[in-house]
């Protein structure tokens, strides 16, 4: 039975794969179209499946609006553009309707449904003096037509900030994320926040960071931090956990001489609810860079860890690295380091390369994770992060390109933050591994963006006190790739397409694996100043060993007011 159900997956798995070459070679006749065509507007990635929006109007067509758009000169060019700093408040509200044939697909029957959702937000930017802070906020209020008793609340909330309490010494970093979150990733896995799931529970996590830092006698700089964070669900299988750790930094002050060094010392205790251990995990290390030459720099570090991830008590172990960065143009940047750690070998590689119409980025990271990574990453997102390098050479001030950004990836419906594995809840000490890789590819009216990633989970010592998936397998694994594929049709409409699949595995005797493929298709366009509107199908396949296969067509509307 396995053997057949595998090579069935490795059947599906080649036709997704010929669907997304199809899109690769639409991408590399756009590349060619757009390198002939010098006058090119900016482009946007795609990796949510949520409904897009029309992408903008090529450069000198500025908008109106919370959406309104810079004139943005040709790419590849430079321009300086007048920074706007201050604070901007955009309240919102989002009117949807999904038509569903499989409203609850964990029951293993198909039951059709119409889902009303009612979700009021809110966005503040603030770019002063002493405060930069994103705070992006939306309350979900879901009403099942069939199934009554079903309608629930969620929020959404992606806010982080730094404010300058001293000038120029004294600052405090704060964050704080709440998100739907996939409990096991073996259990039901579905493409969107609608469709009823008893696998999925709302997680938050919050964080505060005060910090000093400044020059001592010119010589070497110096910060002082303290971080103080906390994460809490409301399922039965992973710990609330709260975090405290203090952090030293002194580094040398001559970036650009042959020769630098760096000193740090960190101590974190991490304490779980339910009974659970604490965990102390205290580290220094010393680290000296050569640079050969004004391209090329090499590092080599020595320290020392102590902690009890696996243990009872704790124990001591060495710590060796070494990497080099190479930056052969302000285009490209490569950085690889790799270090002896209590757990093997611990490593960092990052790779960054752009042009006028694309943009590429490799990450590769190996390291110990207390918290689930999507709730340690703070930030616009990396498909923020992937445009916001791409636009570099075409809007030189970084406050407007990042409002400019973010204008795209609005009027796209594009989360920037979107993920495309997943994950899943745990509140145990884990040896992760993150692959990712991101290419976007910008034409005069189309726009391509391509995502891969890989994770692996390691349970590193006991159960923290809730019995979480690791219990199930200690080794879990997922890898996921998607698509977005977008077309400007007026300056004010759009049609999207967006693929993507996801497939988890463990390493027990269970041989547990699923797989979710999504594929979703809209039209949008601006009503007004202040209104978008779109509407969009959705098809979505899940394929599983250990939780019931099913399959969804489903049609959506929504309609969005700024104020």
């Amino acid at each position: 039975m396995i053997p057949a159900y595998d090579s069935w997956l490795r059947h599906q798995d080649r036709k997704f794969a010929v669907a997304c070459s199809v899109l690769g070679a639409a991408a590399m006749g756009l590349g060619g179209t757009a390198q002939a065509q010098a006058q090119t507007d900016a482009g946007q990635p795609a990796t949510a499946v949520t409904t897009p929006g029309p992408i903008p109007a090529p450069a000198g067509r500025a908008g109106t609006g919370p959406a309104a758009q810079p004139t943005i000169p040709p790419l590849g060019q430079e321009t300086t553009v007048p920074p706007r700093h201050g604070l901007s408040i955009v309240p919102r509200i989002t009117v949807a309707e999904t038509l569903t044939d499989n409203v609850a697909p964990s029951s293993g029957v198909k039951r059709s449904d119409q889902i009303t959702e009612i979700a009021p937000g809110i966005r503040i930017d603030s770019d002063g003096a002493r405060l930069k802070a994103h705070l992006d906020y939306q309350l979900r209020q879901l009403f099942y037509a069939q199934e009554s008793g079903r309608q629930n609340t969620q929020n959404h909330l992606n806010a982080f900030g730094t404010l300058e309490a001293v000038d120029k010494w004294l600052y405090v970093d704060a964050s704080g994320v709440v998100a739907q979150q996939e409990i096991s990733p073996f259990r039901l896995q579905s493409a969107s926040n609608t469709t009823i799931n008893p696998n999925r529970v709302e997680t938050s996590s919050f964080r505060v960071s005060p910090y000093a830092r400044g020059r001592l006698s010119g010589t070497a700089d110096y910060e002082l931090r303290y971080d103080r964070s906390a994460t809490r669900s409301s399922s039965a299988f992973a710990a609330d956990v709260d975090t405290d750790e203090w952090r030293g930094i002194l580094k040398s002050t001559t970036p650009l001489s042959v020769m630098d060094w760096r000193l740090d010392a960190s101590h974190r205790n991490t304490d779980y609810s339910g009974g659970g251990r604490s965990n102390v995990d205290d580290h220094w290390r010393a680290q000296l860079g050569y640079r050969l030459d004004p391209e090329f720099r090499v590092s080599a570090s020595a320290g020392q860890e102590d902690n009890n991830y696996g243990s009872a008590t704790k124990e001591s172990h060495g710590l060796y690295g070494y990497g080099f960065d190479w930056l052969p143009s302000d285009r490209t940047r490569v950085s690889a380091f790799r270090e002896t750690r209590f757990f093997g070998h611990g490593h960092n590689v990052s790779v960054d390369h752009r042009t006028p119409l694309t943009a590429l980025r490799f990450t590769d990271v190996q390291d110990v994770a207390v918290l689930p990574s999507r709730f340690t990453a703070v930030g616009l997102g990396s498909i923020h992060d992937l445009l916001f390098t791409q636009l570099t050479s075409s809007i030189a001030d970084p406050v407007e390109r990042s409002r400019y950004v973010d204008s795209l990836l609005q009027q796209l419906g594009i989360a920037p933050n979107a993920v495309v594995t997943r994950g899943f809840l745990t509140s145990r000490v884990s040896v992760q591994r993150r692959q990712e890789l991101a290419y976007s590819l910008q034409g005069r009216r189309d726009v391509l963006t391509l995502s891969a990633a890989r994770t692996e989970h390691k349970a590193v010592g006991p159960d923290a006190g809730a019995n979480d998936i690791f219990t199930v397998s200690g080794n879990i694994r997922q890898r996921g790739v998607a698509a977005n594929f977008a077309h400007r049709l007026t300056p004010l409409s759009s049609l999207g397409l967006v693929v993507s699949q996801q497939h988890s595995s463990g390493s027990t005797s269970a041989d547990l694996g699923n797989r979710l493929r999504s594929f979703h298709v809209s039209f949008s366009t601006r009503l007004g100043p202040q209104t978008t509107a779109s509407l969009g199908a959705r098809r979505v396949l899940f394929d599983s060993r250990t939780a019931p296969s099913y399959m969804e067509s489903a049609l959506l509307a929504s309609l969005t007011a700024f104020f």
